[in-house]
């Protein structure tokens, strides 16, 4: 089945590195950038018009700052995700974040692949915190991250497994209910007795674990799709 682009929109008042990275963003696999502009208030004008599934901000933008553009999203409860990407280290923001509904803040001397990882983890529910924004950066995932077979995750149940499969390909907490036919809810439940049974805690530690055991993930689906066809 073909998933849909992450549609985005980006604001930033440099131009340069605006365009830079709507280009970058626009060429990575299931992305789509949809709109770039220079101020808050036009972006707050594009996320109502154009409906993105996130929204990457600067703090510091004339007209209307992230901030304020971030609230106004909340307060209107448009279904957005807001990213902050940002050259300020600003715990004061990184602790109000929930209050705000910001689910991402990413610094700008990021490399590319955090980006990336921010947004995969936002668009399936998860809160990130980039490298270098203190305590709450920590993964969550045990130092030994990876799982080393299949027996691994053997306490999981069948449609606990499922889940797991499709969070390990970046898919959302929607495509998920709507594939496996169950609530998005219910998706919700799974995902928190995952993190449960596999002693998994932080924010985005529960997509960084399974991009990071995909392979195993998928041999013991294809493993367990074998298993159902023969018995």
């Amino acid at each position: 089945m073909k998933t849909e682009p992450i549609r985005k929109v980006i604001a930033d008042d440099h131009p340069i590195f605006r365009r830079g990275l709507a280009e970058i963003l626009a060429s990575t696999r299931d992305f789509s950038v949809i709109g770039e502009v220079e101020n808050g208030a036009r972006a707050l004008e594009l996320v109502e018009q154009s409906s993105p599934d996130v929204a990457i901000l600067d703090l510091d933008m004339p007209v209307l700052d992230g901030i304020a553009v971030a609230k106004m999203i909340h307060e209107r409860r448009l279904p957005v995700k807001v990213i902050f990407l940002t050259m300020h280290r600003n715990q004061s923001v990184v602790r109000s974040m929930n209050k705000i509904g910001v689910s991402g803040y990413v610094l700008k001397d990021a490399v590319l692949d955090e980006i990336v990882d921010c947004i995969r983890a936002v668009i399936i529910g998860e809160q990130f915190l980039g490298s270098g924004l203190g305590q709450r950066d920590s993964s969550g995932v045990p130092s030994s991250i990876g799982i080393s077979t299949i027996d691994d995750i053997n306490e999981l149940s069948q449609t606990e497994r499922k889940v797991l499969s499709e969070i390990a390909r970046s898919r959302s907490n929607r495509e998920i209910a709507r594939d496996l036919f169950i609530s998005v809810r219910t998706v919700e439940i799974h995902r928190y007795n995952i993190c449960s049974k596999l002693h998994i805690k932080g924010p985005h530690a529960l997509l960084r674990f399974a991009l990071a055991n995909k392979d195993i993930i998928h041999a013991e689906e294809k493993l367990r799709n074998s298993t159902d066809e023969n018995a």
